[in-house]
């Protein structure tokens, strides 16, 4: 095989292990399948269970370390940790149903575990994200990172199956009758499996080019015209005190410095925290609302529902947003999601109590999540650099697992504020209405912030034409 042929034959077998880390990082999001059986096995109220969702949340946001880490020393590295610290804490998670009696009164110590997941999986994410990200030509990332999103977006659907069908005796719909035991046994053996092929499979080719495939490569990824924006090069120019010529400024970093003062940088930011707590809320309480109102019955079809959906969106949206992005930027779809999350909180506001309206709102919600989750990965590396993607991207993660946290934390304590002293479970609509009305106000400021990044950067762009 000739140099040219094994370049893209690592390529493409880096984007199919790419996915199949992807898929395994989606297993995350399948909290609210089991999380009653942790309730009821620790007997926790709802702000604790609120608590570990939010801290394996919080672990997924802290990319910031594990994306310079990947910046610096590669996939290789990068999934050797989360190896280490993914399979380790399933297995320290796995081992507190034995110890029952001593976790009841440590929430905060389960909770940690949890982080320690959610900061492992983070890893196997970035190598699967940036390598791939690195690996295709600008012209073609939107349609990778949407097809990965599909991946991670669409698996928790798959794990919900394995879990009610295989890790459930009889009726899953009785608690007890749940093994989420065996489920956190099965997780850590995927994770060591899954990050050892990241461990052989990723290569980033930007270190691998021999004389040959070089300057292939570089000419391919010189289309990279869009990584920094007109707005950012101004930034520059006005703080270096100097103009770079245009072409040499889109191959730059922005420095992380002028990155921080960047007024669109902090807009993205908003938005994207903004958003995501509102796609971690309604992910993570979809079983607690329908325990509330009584469809609980129908848990399996709903947490099949979203991922579903979610990986539909994700597959058409990189394409649709590669495709008609001179007409309508990739911010503007942006907005559109925004848009979604907002109308899925209003569904549960009004019509929560109706398996159509939780039915409803769970599919305007997985619309809202594909879209977030294909698009702002793109729209960083669009804006601000191929080169430090992994920082930044990392940085967006981190800041949205904060924000996921308080978020959670506001969720159950208004949630446990309605439950009776002799119970763990609250019933009726007023159990998760406040909850959801706070996140509908969230919602209308996401979009708020989204529409001004919008034009903002339509502005720029338009002025940077004049000149």
């Amino acid at each position: 095989m000739d140099q040219g042929n094994w370049y893209t034959f690592l390529k493409y077998l880096g984007l199919v292990v790419g996915c199949i880390a992807k898929f395994t990082s989606g297993s995350l999001f399948v909290f609210s399948a089991y999380q009653n059986a942790i309730k009821e096995t620790f007997n926790y109220t709802q702000t604790e269970v609120e608590l570990l969702s939010s801290c394996l949340n919080l672990g997924l946001g802290t990319g910031f370390l594990p994306g310079m880490i990947f910046d610096k020393f590669g996939p290789h590295l990068t999934s050797g940790i989360g190896l280490i610290i993914s399979g380790g804490s399933y297995f320290l998670i796995w081992s507190t149903t034995k110890s029952v009696k001593f976790y009841e009164p440590r929430s905060g110590l389960m909770a940690f575990y949890f982080y320690l997941a959610g900061f492992g999986s983070l890893f196997s994410y970035m190598a699967a994200l940036n390598t791939n990200a690195i690996n295709f030509p600008a012209k073609h990332r939107g349609k990778v990172i949407s097809l990965l999103n599909a991946f991670f977006t669409g698996s928790p659907s798959v794990f919900v199956s394995i879990y009610y069908n295989v890790f459930s005796d009889g009726d899953y719909n009785i608690v007890k009758n749940q093994h989420y035991d065996k489920l956190m046994f099965f997780f850590a053996i995927l994770f060591i499996v899954m990050n050892a092929m990241c461990i052989v499979c990723l290569h980033d080719l930007s270190k691998l080019q021999g004389p040959e495939t070089k300057s292939a490569y570089t000419v391919e990824n010189s289309t990279d015209s869009n990584h920094v924006q007109s707005g950012m090069d101004s930034a520059v120019n006005s703080i270096e005190g100097s103009k770079k010529n245009t072409e040499e400024r889109k191959d730059d970093s922005i420095k992380f410095i002028l990155l921080l003062k960047d007024p669109s940088f902090h807009l993205l930011a908003y938005t994207f925290m903004s958003a995501a707590i509102l796609s971690l809320v309604n992910t993570n309480n979809l079983t607690v609302l329908t325990k509330s109102v009584g469809l609980n019955h129908f848990d399996n079809t709903l947490l099949l529902v979203m991922p579903i959906v979610n990986t539909i969106i994700s597959f058409l949206i990189g394409p649709v947003s590669d495709k008609i992005k001179g007409k309508i930027p990739r911010l503007t779809l942006l907005v559109i999601g925004c848009v979604f999350f907002t109308a899925s909180e209003l569904v549960y506001v009004f019509f929560g109590t109706y398996l159509a309206g939780v039915i409803c709102s769970v599919i305007i919600t997985a619309f809202g999540i594909g879209t977030l989750w294909s698009l702002v990965p793109t729209i960083v590396s669009e804006m601000f650099g191929i080169r430090d993607f992994g920082r930044n991207w990392g940085l967006l993660l981190m800041l949205a697992g904060v924000a996921g946290l308080g978020g959670q934390a506001i969720f159950g304590f208004l949630y446990d504020s309605r439950v009776r002293s002799d119970n763990i479970y609250c019933y009726g609509k007023d159990c998760t209405i406040y909850g959801y009305i706070l996140m509908a106000v969230l919602g209308l400021i996401s979009i708020a912030l989204s529409a001004i990044l919008d034009i903002r950067q339509r502005y720029r762009e338009k002025y940077n034409q004049i000149l």
